[in-house]
């Protein structure tokens, strides 16, 4: 790729017929954060915010963009959810979100202007107007929309009412703030933004530096339909599990002192021993005490330590122009010259060469900010970033002990941190390999001078995912606003430019599946599931076992695809004999023909085997939908999250991490399936989503669509069925509009009890057609059978109930069915299991027009509302689908936002063929 120089000031890669452009990153530590109850400074995890503790910004230049920026934006508050993946009755609470606005530049005559977002980090947004600079620099050159937003927690974004019930309390009330939360509150936001302002086609550019860079990145994978493209500056995404060494941090702290000069780093490096001497001296504290000016007594050596271990790192971190704190650090250290041989009094110059506006130091009265107290919460639960110190640095060695790290955020707030979730959710590992797959429009910006950037993107993943690299840089430089002492390799960077040219009722006779059993080649297992992957309650961390079988017969060891089949909303049994596809394919598919795929089969949550506990009601089914079924079936949610630790832990039992996985479901298990490999691409190499209707929400799909083709299929078996079936709702309503009419169609449709009303007949007849269309498969053809049922009655005297009634029992004839429509039947899981998932966010907006073979009944949507209400205590959240997993405009952000951008073809499982029936 050819490289350009461009200003600064054209520094935005607006992905689609825009260009993108970006610079460099910049991490931050910061001594605001405060301790764990072990107290220890190496404890704890250097913040991640662009600019740093105002505290050691000196004398900071006045934007070029002006000090009276506040001016053009304006403030607004959104009406935000509380908990976006469960549905239990306090989830559906509301706080309000702060966003700002800045329309000044906006032009959208042509509806196509874009909308530059920042994501708001670990701070209140006020903070970041004035500093964050890159948004209101390149908005003249493209006219474009500029939106701050506020994460939840921090600001004037608070759940709960006030700060001191939300951040001060504890997991119950903390348990809502993560980051998953933060990008579905992002999402809402700029959904409501693009309808506000008439811009439904306006592309989305997110920007974020430091978490918030992560932030910007993990929503562009995420939310691939709702953000074109991402600039994520000084985003340390890969500073997870054991994707980064420990010592990368330090490392980089250590670089950056040693370089601006080799005796600062040897009297650093001495100090440690010489400050452990003093203190064991009679009185030793209180000499320490008196040398370096502390704001009251040390109680013991390691608080001076932790003190300066902050100051080097956010030296280091915010290392930039036109200070450079490590070198005013390091030049004060290397000129004073009172007493060589006195390595403390040096370093003390150093420290009151970088804060010298000070007249006490170390341990001042301090009241821990909101951020310091939400950083704290962050870090204890999801941003475990695994950093240590090593033997080889100018510290002292002190690794990160994971064990420690959870004890000591237990102890604090009662819940351990999860620190796998990242990887889990985000993905991370083998990052270059998964993210060439299907990720595009994503830019990683870094200073190579940041301590942070040893856990960000350095390397180009593709065309469309590139890592910018500053090698003067420090943290989050690149988005911060225009000085006129700015330098020239930061004013002209080499920057890319982009061009983005059901029931088994209804199964009559099955046949036998071929050859042996398949239930004998499968072993039952047990997953210890989480009972809820996006929060940090208490009882989230509840667990239930979740059953997976698994087919090993065919298994050709590490590389081998593995076939997972997701289970939907019934009993994983019944999916075993019936899903033939994977145990067909498995031994013969043919990139693989020495080395076959394992085949995997996971049940739902709350289905057979895999229960918390029963009863329909709210607080208990809460936890069950999509995402909480897609983990493995997330919520939907659950179930997608509840299946990446299930296939991590799978893949490191069989030492497949190579293996590519092939996730398939039918259904809302195909809807699952091409979900999870929507939201989990670092885990499913590819889906097969059979018969899964992801376009029937909102208004994508015309809500008559179902019932039109349930007429087409019958009209097309048999006109006179069709024009029998559509006069016999009429009739109905005029036999029982008689004396005794109930009962003489309870007579004539051989009910199993006497009918109270014709809605319980006519609903029965259409769940019989419906179903007929659906399952209409060979041999039987249940459509053909229900009219040839109709039209063989020739009987001169019958009816049209007559036939309607022939074509019921021609329907059952396969079955033992002795009575109809309203038999004695007790709700089965899958009944109510569905019933749940329809009223909370499986909500199909399905209606019955004019044109149709059933009488018109519309959707809907306030009376559904109402019903679920009514059952359930909560309402559906209709809107949920579309907005978490995409659906308007499908194709067009299939094609921008999932790679190929090329054209190309591609084989569903990267190899050349399977069965086509």
């Amino acid at each position: 790729m050819k490289f350009s120089n461009i200003s600064r000031s054209k520094i935005l890669l607006l992905l689609l017929s825009y260009n993108i452009l970006t610079n460099n990153n910049i991490i931050a530590s910061s001594s605001s954060n405060s301790s764990l109850k072990n107290n220890n400074f190496f404890t704890k995890i250097p913040r991640l915010s662009p600019t740093g503790d105002r505290l050691f910004l000196h004398n900071p230049e006045t934007l070029i963009s002006g000090a009276s920026i506040f001016d053009d934006f304006e403030t607004f508050f959104y009406n935000q959810t509380l908990d976006h993946f469960n549905y239990r009755p306090e989830s559906y609470s509301t706080f309000e979100q702060r966003y700002l606005v800045n329309s000044k530049f906006w032009n959208n005559n042509n509806k196509l202007g874009p909308i530059f977002a920042y994501l708001g980090a670990e701070e209140p947004i006020d903070q970041d107007i004035p500093t964050i600079g890159f948004l209101t620099d390149n908005a003249p050159s493209f006219k474009a929309l500029i939106v701050f937003i506020e994460h939840r927690y921090y600001g004037k974004s608070i759940p709960f009412g006030s700060r001191e019930e939300a951040v001060l309390s504890n997991a119950s009330t903390l348990g809502y703030f993560n980051s998953a939360q933060a990008l579905t509150d992002y999402a809402n936001i700029l959904l409501h933004i693009k309808s506000t302002y008439q811009a439904p086609n306006s592309p989305i550019i997110v920007i974020g530096g430091s978490y918030g860079g992560m932030l910007a990145s993990w929503f562009r994978l995420k939310y691939p339909h709702i953000a074109l493209g991402a600039l994520a500056s000084s985003a340390p995404i890969l500073y997870f599990d054991d994707i980064t060494p420990q010592n990368g941090y330090y490392s980089i702290v250590t670089k950056d002192f040693r370089e601006a000069s080799e005796n600062c780093y040897e009297t650093i490096l001495k100090s440690w021993s010489q400050i452990d001497k003093v203190a064991a001296l009679p009185n030793g504290l209180s000499i320490l005490t008196n040398k370096f000016k502390t704001c009251s007594p040390l109680k013991n050596s390691s608080e001076l330590k932790d003190y300066f271990g902050t100051i080097y790192a956010t030296a280091a971190q915010y290392n930039s122009p036109p200070k450079y704190p490590v070198n005013i650090i390091c030049e004060a250290i290397d000129h004073n010259h009172h007493n060589d041989d006195d390595i403390l009094d040096k370093i003390f110059s150093g420290l009151s060469a970088y804060d010298p506006n000070k007249t006490c130091y170390v341990n001042p009265p301090k009241i821990p900010t909101e951020t310091d107290q939400g950083w704290k919460w962050q870090t204890c639960s999801e941003m475990v970033i695994p950093i240590g110190i090593e033997n080889d640095t100018m510290f002292e060695a002190y690794p990160f002990k994971v064990e420690d790290f959870i004890k000591d955020c237990k102890d604090s707030y009662g819940v351990p941190p999860r620190p796998h979730w990242v990887t889990s959710y985000y993905g991370g590992h083998d990052i270059k390999l998964i993210l060439n797959r299907f990720g595009s429009n994503i830019i990683f910006s870094n200073g190579l001078r940041d301590p942070y950037s040893s856990g960000g993107v350095l390397e180009n993943i593709s065309d469309s995912i590139l890592a910018i690299k500053t090698t003067n840089g420090s943290h989050c430089l690149d988005i911060l606003g225009r000085k006129s002492s700015d330098p020239d390799w930061l004013l002209f960077n080499k920057i890319p430019r982009l061009g983005l040219t059901r029931d088994r009722l209804f199964l009559h006779n099955p046949e036998t599946l071929p050859e042996v059993s398949i239930s004998k080649d499968l072993e039952t297992f047990f997953y210890n599931q989480t009972l809820d992957h996006f929060n940090y309650r208490e009882e989230s961390y509840t667990i239930f076992q979740q059953r997976y079988l698994v087919n090993s017969k065919y298994w050709g060891g590490p590389n081998a695809p593995i076939f997972a089949y997701l289970g939907a909303e019934a009993s994983i049994d019944y999916d075993i004999n019936d899903i033939g596809f994977i145990n067909e394919n498995a031994p013969h598919f043919k990139a693989l023909i020495t080395c076959n795929g394992i085949s995997q089969i996971f049940e739902q949550r709350y289905l057979v085997n895999s229960k918390y506990w029963g009863g329909p009601n709210a607080p208990i089914f809460a936890y069950l939908g999509a995402e909480a079924s897609i983990d493995y079936d997330i919520n939907d949610i659950g179930f997608i999250n509840e299946n990446a630790p299930h296939f991590k832990a799978l893949i490191k039992t069989y030492k497949a991490q190579y293996s590519p996985i092939i996730v398939i479901g039918a259904s809302y298990g195909g809807m699952l399936a091409s979900w999870f490999r929507l939201k989990y691409p670092h885990i499913a190499h590819a889906a097969l989503a059979s018969s899964a209707p992801i376009l029937y929400f909102d208004d994508i799909t015309p809500q008559n669509a179902y019932f039109d083709i349930v007429s087409k299929d019958f009209r097309e078996v048999s006109e006179s069925c069709y024009q029998t079936i559509v006069k016999s709702w009429s009739e109905i309503d005029k036999v029982a509009a008689m004396v005794d009419g109930l009962s003489i169609l309870s007579k004539k449709f051989n009910t199993c009890r006497v009918l109270e009303s014709t809605s319980k007949l006519k609903n029965y007849l259409g769940g019989v057609y419906t179903s007929a269309a659906q399952y209409n498969s060979p041999p039987t053809y249940p459509v053909n059978m229900v009219c040839g049922g109709i039209d063989s009655n020739s009987n001169s005297n019958a009816t049209i109930l007559d036939k309607i009634f022939s074509g019921l029992k021609a329907y059952f004839s396969n079955t033992n069915t002795t009575c109809y429509v309203n038999k004695p039947t007790n709700l089965t899981e899958t009944d109510e299991g569905w019933s749940w998932q329809t009223c909370s966010e499986m909500v199909f907006p399905i209606g019955i027009g004019n044109n149709t073979m059933f009488e018109s009944q519309p959707f809907d949507l306030q009376d559904y509302i109402n019903d679920c209400k009514d059952y359930y205590g909560i309402s559906p959240r209709p809107h949920w689908a579309t907005t978490y997993y995409g659906g308007h405009g499908l194709g067009e952000h299939i094609r921008q936002h999932f790679g190929h951008q090329n054209n190309q073809r591609v084989s569903l499982f990267g190899y050349s063929s399977i069965r086509n029936k």
